[in-house]
């Protein structure tokens, strides 16, 4: 890959394996929140005010000390 705007680039390898586990897990993760979506959307719902807030994201990311 060649980013002609800063003339760097960089060498990629193709890894099948991990592509295949990448995509298996993708799937089920799918499959489980399809299968899940109701009551995701209920506790994301209920606890919107607090993931949404400034201090969980300081919190979240270890910026609140």
């Amino acid at each position: 890959i060649i980013v002609w705007y800063n003339r760097m680039g960089a060498l990629r390898k193709k890894d099948p394996e991990r592509y295949a586990q990448i995509s298996k897990r993708y799937k089920e993760d799918l499959k489980a929140y399809k299968r899940n979506i109701k009551q995701l959307r209920h506790d994301y719902s209920a606890r919107r005010d607090e993931l949404t807030s400034l201090a969980f994201w300081k919190r979240y990311l270890g910026m609140d000390k």
